[in-house]
């Protein structure tokens, strides 16, 4: 399994003419079941947790908060 990393806004700030090209092959990828993106699940008792592997650069996928868990 190859991982990758993408971040778009840092992207379309140095090329934003080449921005919808960019995006044709991921785009196409996620639409044939090709391309998954980790994701993990924290309850929201753990924001700073997930902040702190975010600005450390410490995370792959998404962390997501989960809002309902009491």
């Amino acid at each position: 399994m190859v991982q990758a990393g993408f971040d778009l806004a840092a992207f379309v700030a140095v090329h934003p003419a080449e921005t919808r090209q960019a995006l044709r092959r991921p785009v196409k990828a996620s639409a044939e079941g090709e391309l998954r993106i980790q994701v993990e699940v924290l309850e929201l008792e753990r924001v700073v947790e997930a902040h702190r592997r975010i600005e450390a650069g410490a995370t792959t996928g998404e962390l997501v908060l989960d809002l309902t868990a009491p």
